[in-house]
């Protein structure tokens, strides 16, 4: 990865995963608080590249912004590597339907060849970046790093095809997860926990994938991702800590007896002193 400075690509490759067409994603990129150059086509004007940079970030002591290409950022983020992604807007009422297609997929790319394969993992990884957006703060550290261990993984080496099943599902299943914050409030820690362990089966896919292909470096960069995936899993599972509330001590806890009227109070040493008659005339206690 070269040195982008203070520019992260991680906020391109998340307008990536989001986009459906190459307007889309530039106006993601915009959104982000990021300056964008397109580049035309000079026969017929049509996008062909862009670049980004961060505003303030110049180059010359101040005379012109530092940009750098998709390329540059990473080879998988040039925009002819980026349309391969698009995919249609799908409805937040897919959020429902999210888990169930990522574990479709992980058993798909599990048997998957070597170019569809390549293609599942490529979309897995968009699913992983905008599951690291969406999650909740309990558990977001640990989904981005997972979503960063993961980018090499994401990544195969040779060609890869993009009309397998396992990639639609990954794909509509990313589209599901940017409307979570809206449409899945109400599912508190359980839908997140069932959200965590889906895409843990899908990593774990991916990982048992590229060993078969023997992807040295993918095989270990996905088994890191899974075990982040499952501290953040155990996160959601752990009961939050509360504080008791201050009760008397067992051990002298006497006191409805005693506001019964039944026995008196316990004595300074903890032991209930014995009945005593009542007063009768002239006498007192």
């Amino acid at each position: 990865m070269p040195n982008c400075r203070g520019l992260s690509p991680r906020t391109v490759r998340q307008a990536a995963a989001l986009a459906t067409d190459t307007t889309d994603f530039l106006n993601r990129l915009r959104d982000a608080g990021l300056r964008v150059r397109e580049h035309h086509n000079a026969t017929t004007g049509a996008v062909d590249g862009y670049a980004v940079a961060l505003p303030g970030d110049r180059a010359d002591h101040g005379s012109r912004p530092v940009w750098f290409s998709g390329r540059t950022l990473a080879y998988d983020l040039s925009l002819p590597r980026i349309r391969e992604r698009y995919e249609p807007a799908l409805t937040p009422a897919d959020i429902t339907r999210a888990h169930t297609r990522i574990r479709e997929a992980a058993a798909l790319l599990a048997r998957a060849g070597r170019t569809q394969g390549a293609g599942d993992v490529a979309a897995l990884g968009d699913l992983l970046t905008v599951a690291a957006a969406v999650s909740p703060a309990t558990v977001r550290a640990h989904v981005q790093a997972a979503a960063a261990r993961f980018e090499q993984a994401s990544r195969a080496p040779g060609a890869r095809t993009l009309q397998s099943a396992a990639r639609t599902r990954f794909k509509a299943a990313t589209r599901a997860l940017e409307h979570a914050p809206r449409t899945a409030r109400g599912g508190g820690a359980p839908a997140v926990l069932n959200l965590l362990l889906a895409l843990v089966e899908a990593i774990e896919a991916a990982t048992a994938w590229h060993r078969a292909q023997h992807h040295r470096a993918q095989t270990t960069a996905a088994a890191r991702a899974a075990v982040l995936l499952r501290q953040a899993a155990d996160l959601t599972t752990t009961p939050a800590r509360t504080t008791a509330p201050r009760t008397v001590p067992r051990t002298v806890r006497v006191t409805p007896a005693a506001e019964r009227g039944t026995a008196p109070p316990p004595t300074s040493n903890g032991a209930t002193p014995r009945p005593q008659p009542a007063p009768g005339p002239g006498r007192s206690r």
